[in-house]
């Protein structure tokens, strides 16, 4: 008999919701035990109303969490979401699927939480009038994923198996759609959702990862995730990259657009990191030009817990590591300690992973992935201790408190310089007439409140109404190569 574990989240007050969806799985399983399979559902009541239980059932036990969402999303069960997209963008289980209580008006909260599932595994949210129609949406779904275990079970042939892994360009074409339609799923529901009423208004768009985001509060002074006016998206760098994308390739009219996307990074982009096969650099080019300020360096961190310390004492000094060191114990200690990066696809990883290389390890198996929200229950999995890899923006929330707090080492070069990773704002400047251009009035509300000294000619870019590029053949250009003309 196979069992598939089912995890129901959200607010403790909705028992009556919970009760149907574990009556509607007692009465599938009377139909599913023909075919082997058993739902075993799961909720706080279950779990003795545990979080550290729930935190670990969500990330180690569970095949699916259906999460049902009725106007504000508590913050146990905002995390509770954060650790499953951490789940599934790491090993993709487990399954997500969102109920959300169809309202009369989108709150704020929601939307993210919609943009947030499609954006990470492409999925729609699920809206339900009531009760009645929650457990219908819900079976229809759970048929389906059932349907579709049972079909890849049946698959699972070494023959079957081979035939379905893809090959070189068609992998990577595939990879590529794959991410357009993601990416254009998010943009049409945030176009749906800000389309402003009298047409007069745009919304600002911030979207990146959370070491730039970090960073740049730290050095600004402000608060990204809470900026006035506008909508944060935390995604991968590359997933933001393509968000300025598909603006310029559905919506860039000459100043009539419905929201102003611009990212933060960690990871330096290049022309190509804003192109497709949907549209070339002559074409964007045409439009617009992507314009990068480099918002300063963030350090590279270890994090380890303090009783590793036996193991790091030859490789430490003075508060440092070098990267040699780094690499021997990356190397030495896979089995024996948890070793934890940010997202695979995370400018922070890719920073640490180009640096490892030279020395001959690899973090590409063996490693775990962590975000801000993760406990230390999730980084001692296994009773193991933890060698996290993160930056001096950017570790769990719980470090700042913890007692006693973890060590944390500076990553150096073998010169003892720290190795530092450069953080970048790109925004988009629209072509007005020929080779003229000028920044969305959101966009320079930005550049304002940030007061940058590491922005050049930021006050001439303020009082600048529009202005030229020097080189407009490239997609991306800096600040020093604008010809500014003076506001009339």
């Amino acid at each position: 008999m196979r069992r598939i574990a089912v995890f129901i989240a959200g607010s403790t007050v909705l028992q009556e919701q919970r009760t149907s969806l574990k009556a509607l799985a007692t009465d599938l399983n009377g139909e599913f035990e023909k075919e082997g399979v058993n739902l075993q559902v799961f909720s706080y009541e279950s779990l003795k109303d545990n979080q550290k239980s729930y935190n670990e059932f969500i990330t180690e036990n569970a095949d699916l969490v259906m999460f049902i969402i009725d106007g504000i999303i508590g913050s146990k069960t905002q995390a509770e979401f954060d650790l499953a997209i951490e789940s599934y963008s790491r090993k993709r289980r487990p399954k997500i699927l969102v109920f959300i209580h169809k309202l009369k008006e989108l709150t704020s909260s929601i939307a993210h939480l919609e943009g947030y599932v499609e954006a990470a595994t492409g999925d729609y949210c699920i809206t339900y009038n009531d009760n009645s129609d929650l457990v219908r949406q819900a079976e229809i779904r759970l048929r389906r994923f059932v349907s579709e275990l049972l079909e890849k079970s049946s698959k699972s042939t070494p023959e079957a198996a081979d035939a379905s892994v893809p090959r070189g360009p068609k992998s990577r074409r595939s990879m590529t759609w794959a991410l357009a339609a993601a990416i254009a799923a998010v943009v049409g529901l945030l176009c749906y959702i800000f389309v402003p009423r009298d047409n007069s208004e745009s919304t600002l768009i911030i979207a990146g990862g959370g070491t730039a985001a970090n960073h740049i509060d730290s050095v600004s002074n402000i608060q990204l995730r809470h900026y006035p006016d506008a909508f944060y998206m935390h995604m991968p760098s590359g997933a933001a990259w393509q968000l300025l994308t598909e603006e310029v390739i559905s919506n860039a009219k000459n100043g009539k657009q419905c929201y102003v996307p611009v990212c933060v990074s960690a990871s330096e982009a290049n022309d190509s990191s804003f192109l497709s096969n949907i549209i070339s650099a002559p074409a964007f080019i045409a439009k617009a030009s992507v314009v990068s300020f480099n918002m300063g360096n963030d350090r590279l961190v270890v994090y380890a817990k303090s009783y590793i310390k036996n193991l790091l004492s030859k490789e430490i000094s003075n508060g440092k590591i070098t990267v040699e060191q780094l690499a021997r114990i990356v190397g030495n200690n896979m089995d024996s300690v948890n070793i934890l990066t940010t997202t695979p696809q995370s400018g922070t990883r890719k920073r640490f992973q180009q640096i490892l290389s030279d020395y001959g390890a690899n973090l590409s198996s063996g490693t775990s992935t962590y975000t801000e929200i993760s406990d230390e229950a999730h980084l001692t999995r296994g009773g193991k201790p933890y060698l996290l890899l993160g930056t001096a923006s950017y570790c769990p929330n719980f470090f700042r408190k913890a007692a006693p707090r973890p060590i944390s080492l500076t990553v150096v070069d073998s010169s003892g310089n720290a190795i530092e990773k450069s953080v970048f704002l790109y925004c988009l400047a629209y072509v007005v007439r020929g080779n003229e251009m000028r920044f969305p009035q959101l966009t320079k509300k930005l550049l304002k409140d940030l007061r940058q000294d590491t922005i050049p000619i930021i006050d001439e870019i303020l009082k600048a109404k529009t202005f030229k590029r020097r080189d407009d053949s490239k997609v991306i250009i800096t600040p020093d190569q604008l010809c500014l003309k003076a506001a009339e």
